[in-house]
């Protein structure tokens, strides 16, 4: 009887380390080896390679928001960004080139009148002429507002004897007009009555307006000809 139990016990134990055996066999077989492991990252090398190329500004931007590291960009590539100047975004804004329906605001007709040749401030229709084109009618008014200034301080004083048809009544009259007028803000309602703007003045506004979450931070740069560059400074210099 204790032959047989002790036979039986040897069987059991070797069944038991067969069972072990198969075990870490398939356990070996599951888990990679650790070539296996630095194939898998030999392999994947070039898409680390990509990231650290296509690192820009934006994925700078966005370590420093979530106070994080893209992996596999260097120290350097970083200072590189860090030191390119910054690049404003470039937003390109359609608008109707429509031409006005008259080439004229009741002011500039009444002061044409009576100046047909425009030889007194010629500059000032100029301008006005100018702003008419890109700024539309209430602009073109406005540059005799803001020319009003150096237009009084150029006229003599006038004397009790002074002829009226003169060329001194003349700038008096034509002063008087612009003096006297009364002059309207920029409507920007396209369907109202009242809308003395061009489109792309409008559009200009428009764009701007979306920027008004930027607060006192927002900045911006607005790019004209040369020959169209600043109605109020084409009144003063000519």
């Amino acid at each position: 009887m204790s032959d047989k139990s002790n036979a039986a016990s040897r069987r059991l134990k070797r069944a038991r380390a067969a069972e072990d055996a198969s075990d870490l066999h398939n356990r070996s077989h599951k888990q990679p080896k650790l070539e296996d492991e630095i194939d898998a990252i030999r392999n994947h090398l070039p898409e680390v390679q990509d990231a650290a190329a296509q690192f820009d500004s934006k994925m700078l931007q966005l370590e420093l928001t979530l106070d994080c590291r893209v992996f596999g960009v260097s120290e350097e590539r970083r200072q590189e960004i860090i030191h390119l100047p910054n690049k404003p975004n470039e937003t390109v804004v359609l608008y109707d080139s429509v031409s006005q329906k008259a080439s004229r605001t009741p002011l500039y007709q009444k002061l044409l009148d009576l100046d047909s040749s425009k030889k007194h401030w010629r500059r000032f229709f100029r301008a006005a002429d100018t702003a008419f084109s890109e700024l539309g009618p209430c602009a073109s008014d406005l540059v005799w507002r803001l020319a009003l200034k150096e237009i009084e301080a150029n006229i003599p004083t006038w004397q009790e004897d002074d002829d009226p048809d003169s060329t001194h009544g003349l700038q008096i009259r034509m002063r008087d007009n612009v003096r006297n007028w009364t002059f309207t803000m920029p409507n920007l309602n396209p369907s109202a009555p009242g809308f003395n703007v061009t489109h792309k003045f409008l559009r200009l506004v428009q764009v701007l307006e979306t920027c008004k979450n930027y607060g006192e931070n927002f900045r911006a740069l607005i790019f004209a000809p040369v020959d169209r560059l600043c109605i109020g400074r084409n009144a003063k210099d000519g």
